[in-house]
């Protein structure tokens, strides 16, 4: 809560330990290494109350840090709805670094998927194909800024939001 000014409440919290396999869970999280996420709409937020997104992961796998905030209005209005409604030049340019960031994303993004509700911001919404992905995809893949293709290293994925 004390980030950049304070005021953040967690929607995402994946801290995954190395070689398990959990289903994504739709819960609101009750604590930063949980195991769950919430869409906007869900709590009873309407889009236009929040004004900002910051991201944040970590793997085992490197020492890369993920951690920036938006307020672009595509990236929120998915953390809404959970449906993608934002593309590569949103990540790349709409984005700001915060104390820690030592990641090659989101600026070296060329790629966006998250298609389908839900998966928005679980299922490769920004990467860089071959090399660097955000992946919070329970049963196969959790990868922060990296390019693993398995789920046997520990990570952390968070996302918050605040008005």
């Amino acid at each position: 809560m004390q980030t950049d000014g304070g005021g953040w409440m967690l929607l995402y919290a994946y801290k995954h330990r190395k070689g398990t396999k959990y289903d994504l869970v739709t819960a609101l999280p009750t604590s930063p290494d949980g195991y769950s996420h919430q869409l906007l709409n869900n709590l009873g937020i309407s889009a236009g109350w929040a004004q900002e997104l910051r991201f944040y992961c970590t793997t085992s796998h490197h020492n890369r840090v993920v951690h920036f905030k938006t307020n672009n209005r595509n990236i929120i209005q998915t953390a809404y709805d959970g449906n993608k409604h934002f593309s590569v030049l949103d990540w790349r340019t709409k984005t700001e670094k915060l104390n820690g960031h030592t990641a090659y994303l989101p600026d070296a993004a060329d790629g966006v998927n998250g298609s389908g509700q839900q998966k928005a911001f679980t299922y490769f919404p920004f990467y860089t194909n071959g090399h660097y992905h955000w992946a919070i995809s329970a049963l196969s893949r959790f990868e922060c800024d990296d390019f693993p293709n398995n789920y046997n290293y520990d990570t952390i994925h968070r996302i918050f939001v605040r008005d």
